[in-house]
């Protein structure tokens, strides 16, 4: 089974058709779909996802951000093939954090999504942001461009 982390970046650009990126993270997600991908994201990423999109409806002025925050989740959540997995618990896993913020430059957010994939064996990385070169060059995850 082919799983795919997704950055943040694609979901809320996902839900936001004024960005440069909207039909690129739509053509990205078909992709996975059509490839047979499961896509996974983590609480940390859905934290993330209404942090970000909470601050653009704010930006764009929008009336009712409570519902349409709502929405955007609930689309988010019903996207085909989506699974919800955890970031390691244990004491020690914790710890590893700091290892991958330091190894590749990662801040820490970002160290515990690589630490989350690496834990659940997960090579394919989709993701529109520059923080992860290191981490690709070194193929430690393979991003995902379509």
């Amino acid at each position: 089974m082919k799983k795919c982390y997704l950055d943040t970046n694609i979901l809320v650009y996902l839900k936001n058709n004024d960005s440069p990126f909207y039909s690129k993270s739509i053509n990205l997600i078909k992709y996975l779909i059509k490839k047979n991908y499961t896509l996974i994201i983590s609480p940390l990423i859905i934290d993330e996802f209404l942090h970000q999109f909470r601050l653009l409806l704010i930006a764009k002025n929008r009336k009712y951000i409570f519902p349409n925050l709502t929405t955007a989740l609930k689309q988010t959540l019903a996207l085909p093939k989506l699974k919800i997995i955890n970031p390691p618990l244990t004491n020690q896993s914790q710890l590893k954090v700091i290892a991958l913020m330091q190894k590749f430059s990662l801040r820490p957010r970002n160290a515990y999504h690589l630490l989350t994939m690496k834990t659940h064996k997960i090579k394919y990385f989709a993701t529109f942001d520059n923080d992860f070169k290191k981490v690709f060059k070194q193929k430690i995850l393979s991003p995902i461009n379509a």
